[in-house]
């Protein structure tokens, strides 16, 4: 029988225990192997249901709160949840906590769901303030849980993790446990990265919250506004009814027609507001920066606003508080426009007392401050006072009336002025707005001392209105497819002492123009409505221009935008009007117009254009009816001008280039190449100005064609 070594032993017995130890190690590795994917299994199920609750649900998130607090619950081990909702730099509870709430903390779920803490204040309150969760061992050690005394309650540890919307914390999740545990990096990790889904529902209510608030304003708005509209409309057409009985004495009749002309001014006031909101939010609204004297600005606003305090019984105090430098550079028509509202707004708000008004300079700033000793607001009402479509509260609007637009359009005219509004008020004490104007420097303007309101009215006549002719003498063709307008417009102009012919669309327009041009006796101004049936305004004016007239036009519109006005210049028109018809104006930019000599038309520098292929017979009946679609043409450029389309205006251009070259005319060949090149740059500038050379050159062939007729003859 063969013997083994001790050694050999020894080493085979070695031998054993290494393997033996490796598929120890190998089992426990793979048992903690498995047991590390069970739990990343769990947490991945913990990360599903909270995103998939959150995908789900509805404007109301408690449901899907209750449902992610208990899902977390259960993964740590801890029996309590609930969430906290972070607004307006407070957080209140949103009524979510974890289900199977136990008995013991019965006490702490009552007093958490009356609370409202502040940012910063609180475990809750320094989470949503650091943006970082925070665990705390033991609660009831310390000071800074702020909820009362924690052996009442039955909870030791406590984590707060926030919940994060960009960089803001919109959240704020808590969990308890009944036993003080020891801080776990990895549990918070774990429950930190899970919450991120729940931000969502936060941006969903946010939104659905913001959406309610727009319909709601909305709603306030279009309340108000059929009130405001409703009311001055009702006294119109009720007097208008009144009117119609012959037996009326001439007292009654003038007073009739005076409360319809106060109502209707009302009615525009309220159009022109919504008009400023529109143009200031489409970023249409420009200010200009001309030389004005505040002084008189705040002079003719105070005598206009005196009437209507005493008319309320109040006093009506103005001064000026200091020197005031002579003129500023600024727009003297919205200045104007926003010390109205302002003193306007202290008059009605205030049933008894005082309204005044005081002006100081206070280098570099002009100040204006009205104070009233009415109504007042608080500092919730003041908070929203300065909002489109709002006043102080609803029941501001039913008292007092008004569309809750003006001083919204004040503020932002205010920041185009490069200024500001301020307001200090006192529930039941009255308010003091402030417009601080900061107006840049003031080298080499004088400044006026000692001012009075007596003497800046009688010296400062800078912004005073021209006065109107009584007298009018011209002929006037009135183009206007409304009846109504066209007896309101012809009656003033015909008792001004204006011959007034009348057409009812844009063609007959053009006929009659051409026609009173072609007997020498061309009308010394055209009124164009631009909205007409079979050729609008906009078309016959460009048709005008096309051919050659050179007579002014002022285009009537009831669009009143900005852009409008472009359109109406763009289309050939020499100045604008807006409806509804406004006497005054009407008659002073009737008589500037008629007062300029009728200039003929400019001859053009090197004579008519004619085609190059005048002289081939084979070629002349082609030529000329080219030169009939002109017109047509030009009507189509302008149109495509006017309406902004830049690829149809480089299709006609390049359709022009082609058809004027083939028929002779290389120069307009030329010029339409150059539109065409122009249309595919950013540069309006530059389209306008090709265009307009295109247009002249193109006007120059009528000419041509008109001398080629009557040679002929």
């Amino acid at each position: 029988m063969p013997v083994v070594e001790s050694t050999e032993v020894d080493k085979l017995q070695r031998r054993l225990e290494r393997e033996q130890s490796l598929r120890l190690a190998a089992e426990q590795y793979a048992e903690d192997r498995m047991r590390e994917l069970y739990k990343r299994q769990r947490e991945l199920e913990l990360l599903r249901v909270i995103t998939t609750s959150a995908n789900e649900a509805s404007v109301d998130i408690v449901p899907p709160l209750c449902v992610a607090l208990d899902a977390i619950c259960h993964h740590l081990g801890w029996p309590l949840g609930h969430a906290w909702l972070v607004e307006d730099g407070e957080l209140a509870s949103s009524g979510a906590w974890s289900s199977d709430v136990p008995e013991e903390f019965g006490e702490l779920v009552e007093i958490t769901g009356a609370l409202r803490l502040a940012v910063g204040v609180g475990f809750a309150g320094a989470a949503a303030r650091s943006g970082q969760p925070m665990w705390v061992r033991d609660i009831s050690r310390d000071p800074q849980f702020v909820r009362g005394k924690t052996d009442a309650f039955g909870v030791r540890a406590m984590m707060s993790l926030p919940v994060l919307l960009g960089s803001q914390t919109v959240m704020v999740l808590e969990f308890f446990s009944p036993l003080a545990l020891e801080p776990d990096a990895r549990l918070v990790e774990i429950a930190y990265d899970v919450v991120t889904p729940l931000a969502r529902l936060i941006e969903r209510k946010l939104a659905h919250d913001l959406l309610l608030q727009h319909s709601r304003m909305k709603s306030e708005f279009l309340a108000n506004m059929s009130h405001e509209i409703r009311t001055p409309m009702t006294a119109v057409l009720g007097y208008a009814d009144l009117l119609l009985d012959h037996d009326l004495s001439p007292s009654d009749r003038v007073s009739y027609i005076q409360t319809i002309r106060r109502n209707g001014e009302h009615l525009l006031a309220v159009l022109n507001d919504i008009l400023d909101l529109s143009k200031i939010e489409a970023g249409k609204m420009t200010v200009e920066a001309e030389p004005c004297s505040p002084a008189q600005i705040a002079v003719d606003v105070a005598s206009l606003m005196r009437v209507r305090a005493h008319s309320k019984g109040l006093r009506f105090d103005f001064r000026f508080q200091s020197a005031l430098p002579e003129t500023i550079r600024s727009d003297a028509t919205r200045l104007r426009q926003i010390l109205m509202n302002l003193v306007g707004n202290a008059i009605k708000f205030t049933q008894r007392g005082r309204v005044s008004v005081e002006v100081m300079w206070s280098a570099p700033a002009l100040r204006f401050r009205i104070r009233d000793e009415g109504i007042g607001m608080s500092a919730e009402q003041m908070a929203r006072l300065f909002r489109p479509f709002a006043q102080a509260d609803s029941s501001t609007t039913r008292r007092f009336g008004g569309s809750g637009l003006g001083l919204a359009i004040c503020r932002r005219l205010a920041e185009m002025l490069g200024g500001n509004i301020a307001v200090d008020s006192e529930l039941g004490r009255g308010s003091t707005f402030t417009l601080e104007l900061h107006v840049g420097a003031l080298d080499g303007v004088p400044m006026l001392e000692d001012l009075s309101e007596a003497c800046s009215s009688s010296s400062n006549t800078t912004q005073r209105r021209p006065a109107i002719k009584s007298k009018l003498s011209g002929r006037v063709l009135l183009a206007e497819d409304g009846a109504d307008n066209q007896v309101l417009v012809s009656t003033i102009l015909r008792r001004a002492g204006a011959d007034v012919a009348i057409v009812d669309n844009g063609v007959r327009a053009v006929e009659a123009a051409l026609a009173a041009l072609a007997e020498g006796h061309p009308f010394g101004l055209i009124l164009m409505d631009m909205q007409m049936p079979e050729l609008d305004g906009y078309g016959a004016t460009a048709t005008l221009r096309g051919r050659g007239y050179h007579g002014p036009i002022v285009a009537l519109t009831a669009h009143a935008m900005s852009w409008d006005r472009d359109r109406c210049i763009a289309a050939g028109c020499t100045d604008y009007l807006t409806k509804p018809i406004q006497r005054a104006l009407l008659l002073s930019t009737v008589s500037h117009y008629l007062d300029q000599p009728t200039a003929p038309p400019p001859e053009p520098t090197d004579g008519p254009l004619t085609s190059d292929m005048a002289d081939d017979e084979d070629m002349a009946e082609l030529v000329e009816q080219f030169v009939a679609t002109v017109p047509e043409r030009i009507g189509a450029l302008r149109a495509a001008s006017v309406t902004g389309d830049r690829v149809c205006l480089a299709r006609l251009a390049h359709q022009l280039k082609g058809a004027a070259g083939g028929y002779g005319f290389p120069r307009i060949s030329e010029s339409a190449a150059a539109l065409e090149a122009a249309c595919r740059t950013d540069d309006p500038a530059r389209i306008a100005e090709t265009l307009d050379e295109v247009v002249r050159l193109m006007g120059r062939t009528q000419t041509a064609a008109k001398a080629a007729t009557e040679r002929s003859r």
